[in-house]
């Protein structure tokens, strides 16, 4: 029994602060997984508005919000300078690898990608991917193998894109369990690994955060035969919500999982017979507007 565990890295707090406290927290307990890393500009406060009014235990609090995110968080881009994460954290990035953790593309910018890529054309597309994907050589000295999409916001072009840049798999979408996408009857050689749990931060926007651990618990008791992925936050797991989070991952290893990278997630997949699924887009309370997801198996 598996769990792919998705770590999202895409703002100066969530590499300096919660990727050190993950990866502590992760070899103490002997787990791994896959650190997905944004490389351009963090401009985090863009999405101030959406931060502030982010619900915790039921309730609207901006207060709170603020805790949980960080001020500069909020601030960063429209009030403070946009520090750039290739620029200065390259070497933080290449502990994370040099530690056994296995590292992927999350996006260039993150902000911008969560913004438009639903609706951007080829060229946008392709020029932010192939940013994110030379940062990431220089950083790493090899192209990336795994990626995930900021915000699961795709298009035609990104999911092509994922096929074309060789990557070994990708983690773009929500949905019940590994699969071959399919955008409108085209079919894309490279399996999505969609993220089949709801977040911590999702379930404490209904639940205090205590009911929140307990849920994620209950929905691991039986495992489907294919495992779980799991998608993590820099600023949230590795840091406001670290202490739940490690009751969380205690809690898997009680029930019999591995928690791992997507790339061990990924290795006993039947890889020649995964089903085909249709990538459809859907609105996923608390979550922001429609995220794309695993549709209706195609042809099936």
């Amino acid at each position: 029994m598996k769990i792919g565990l998705r770590i999202e890295v895409s703002s100066v707090r969530g590499i300096r602060r919660g990727v050190p406290q993950l990866m502590e927290m992760l070899k103490a307990i002997g787990a791994g997984a896959t650190f997905l890393f944004a490389l351009g500009p963090d401009r985090s406060g863009w999405f101030a508005g959406r931060m502030l009014s982010t619900r915790i235990d039921g309730r609207w609090r901006p207060f709170g919000a603020i805790r949980r995110y960080g001020i500069g968080a909020l601030l960063a881009g429209p009030l403070l300078p946009a520090e750039d994460l290739f620029e200065a954290y390259a070497g933080l990035m290449r502990a994370v690898r040099d530690e056994g953790f296995e590292v992927g593309v999350l996006a260039h910018d993150h902000v911008a990608w969560r913004r438009r890529a639903s609706r951007a054309d080829a060229e946008w597309t392709r020029d932010e991917m192939e940013h994110a994907r030379q940062r990431f050589e220089v950083v790493f000295g090899e192209p990336p193998r795994v990626g995930g999409a900021a915000g699961w916001q795709v298009n035609r072009y990104s999911l092509r894109l994922t096929q074309r840049l060789g990557l070994d798999y990708a983690s773009d979408t929500r949905g019940q369990g590994p699969f071959i996408p399919v955008w409108q009857a085209e079919i894309v050689a490279c399996p999505q690994l969609p993220v089949t749990l709801p977040t911590l931060e999702e379930l404490n926007a209904d639940m205090p955060v205590d009911a929140a651990v307990a849920r994620l618990a209950q929905l691991t008791v039986r495992p489907p035969a294919t495992g779980h992925v799991y998608a993590a936050s820099a600023d949230l797991e590795g840091i406001s919500l670290s202490r739940p989070f490690e009751q969380v991952l205690q809690k898997w290893l009680g029930q019999g999982y591995e928690v791992g990278s997507l790339k061990r997630y990924a290795e006993e997949l039947p890889a020649g017979d995964l089903p085909r699924h249709e990538i459809a887009r859907e609105e996923l309370v608390p979550r922001f507007g429609k995220l794309a997801v695993q549709g209706r198996e195609f042809l099936a």
